[in-house]
């Protein structure tokens, strides 16, 4: 499996935003999700 993650360090938090198999990871749909571009 693979976990997608945002650090924010100033705030010191983990956002776990997904948990793929290395199939769909490698797909690489997850790049394409706008959470990726704003956070």
């Amino acid at each position: 499996y693979r976990l997608i993650t945002y650090l924010d360090y100033q705030a010191q938090i983990i956002f776990i935003r997904a948990v793929l198999t290395h199939a769909d990871y490698d797909k690489e749909n997850w790049k394409n999700d706008n959470w990726f571009n704003n956070p």
